[in-house]
């Protein structure tokens, strides 16, 4: 039996969310650039109220990071976040051409 503390629990049920997946696919296909929720939702192919309602969970993990202006929220991934990192490094290997 693999035995994980919190944060790592916390993390895989992060990641066992296709919509959540989607939602990081495009923010690390944006490359750095930060997206509305908006444009996550265009790009991903999710409907805005699902990505209206995953983008706090990732936020709060730490893996996307949030900027506000005004009434405007911008995400991207959270270069800062070594889980970050190592998505970024899964991603460029499985959806890189």
């Amino acid at each position: 039996m693999i035995r994980l503390d919190e944060r790592k629990e916390r993390l895989l049920g992060i990641l066992a969310s296709k919509s959540r997946l989607k939602i990081l696919a495009v923010l690390w296909k944006a490359s750095g650039k930060e997206l509305t929720a908006h444009k996550i939702s265009q790009s991903s192919g999710l409907k805005k109220k699902t990505v209206y309602r995953q983008l706090p969970q990732l936020v709060e993990s730490r893996l996307v990071s949030k900027k506000t202006y005004g009434t405007i929220c911008l995400y991207a991934l959270n270069r800062e976040s070594g889980e970050a990192e190592a998505l970024t490094k899964f991603f460029t290997g499985v959806l890189s051409p």
